[in-house]
């Protein structure tokens, strides 16, 4: 079987096991495979776009942040998509908020709260920045929605037409399509990431006087959301990727 496809299948079980894990219901897994299941459909199109899935481990916004800044850097990143100014702070902001989840625990729980509709309360001076830090760049984001949904609709007209016209294909182009792909659902991509350790883990919430096995339970209306948000852009991913497969053949 084609690496691509093992992948995006592998992706489409963790997000049926996560669904059936919100039935049971055990949040905190549902959680953790909702991550690993919009992983496994990122990674699904990388390597339809020419990548290898080793390249990402864990660190997918970090290593595809700097994959865009290079495409950018030699003028290979569409602007007549979007912007090429544009993208570059797209880019800075993504790997901003990457290096801050890294080095400060605070900015990843603020994340991880964001993510499931918990409102981030007053915190210790000592902390505050790192919330901030957090809070900017869904600020930030937010302002790039009108470029973010153009990347997106075109990476998946393209793909389909592509897979209809592979005559029209040029050097390098199933690449950018990858890559607008995932940069159309990055946000998403930060927002799931810290379920990785906070599905998997009862980790203590200082915050909240409890642990996130916990959170979970009493955010589980806002968990559901993120799964089904989730669901919905694993079928944009998987629909760009069977499209560019198809388009590899001809």
């Amino acid at each position: 079987m084609n690496q691509w496809k093992a992948w995006l299948e592998r992706g489409q079980k963790d997000l049926q096991i996560a669904k059936e894990m919100l039935e049971k219901p055990d949040y905190e897994h549902a959680a953790y495979m909702t991550q690993q299941a919009l992983e496994k459909h990122v990674k699904s199109v990388w390597i339809i776009g020419g990548g290898e899935p080793k390249e990402l481990s864990h660190d997918v916004v970090g290593y595809l942040v700097e994959e865009i800044q290079r495409d950018i850097k030699e003028d290979r990143f569409d602007s007549s998509v979007v912007p090429k100014e544009v993208a570059e702070k797209i880019a800075a902001d993504l790997s901003k908020i990457r290096d801050d989840m890294r080095k400060q625990y605070s900015t990843k729980v603020a994340i991880w709260k964001h993510s499931i509709g918990i409102e981030t309360t007053e915190v210790s001076g000592r902390l505050q920045g790192h919330v901030d830090a957090a809070e900017e760049f869904f600020k930030k984001y937010k302002g790039y929605e009108s470029q973010i949904f153009i990347i997106r609709k075109a990476a998946k007209s393209r793909a389909a037409s592509y897979a209809e016209k592979p005559s029209y294909l040029k050097q390098g182009q199933i690449r950018t399509v990858a890559l607008q792909a995932i940069m159309a659902v990055m946000k998403l991509i930060v927002e799931t990431l810290p379920h990785e350790t906070y599905g998997r883990y009862p980790i203590h919430i200082e915050s909240e006087k409890k642990n996130s096995i916990a959170v979970y339970a009493e955010q589980s209306s806002n968990l559901k959301k993120l799964v089904c948000k989730t669901g919905e852009e694993c079928t944009y991913l998987s629909c760009v990727a069977e499209n560019l497969a198809k388009a590899r053949k001809k």
